[in-house]
């Protein structure tokens, strides 16, 4: 999951998609990646926790207007120290 993570915390920050452009379903990035959907779905909630990614309930996942500078630095460091961490932070933000 935190390769899938990193890959795609590449391609949104790469300055290909324009902030606010919805991002391909779970099922075309999971295909497009070679990854399962729950891989993609654990992926894009780290993202969305890290505020990268929006999700709006029945409208899709889309990149965010506006990051700070230092937040590439931030999610580097923080997808380094691996996966249990990543899973816990996810978990920890859970209703």
């Amino acid at each position: 999951m935190v390769d899938i993570a990193r890959q795609l915390l590449s391609q949104l920050l790469s300055g290909h998609l324009a902030p606010g452009t919805r991002l391909p379903s779970e099922r075309q990035l999971s295909e497009t990646l070679g990854v399962g959907r729950s891989t993609v779905r654990e992926a894009l909630k780290a993202l969305d926790v890290l505020g990268i990614i929006e999700v709006r309930q029945g409208d899709g996942t889309y990149l965010r207007q506006s990051t700070s500078s230092l937040l590439p630095s931030a999610i580097e460091w923080g997808l380094m120290l691996g996966q249990p961490q990543v899973l816990d932070l996810i978990e920890a933000s859970k209703p």
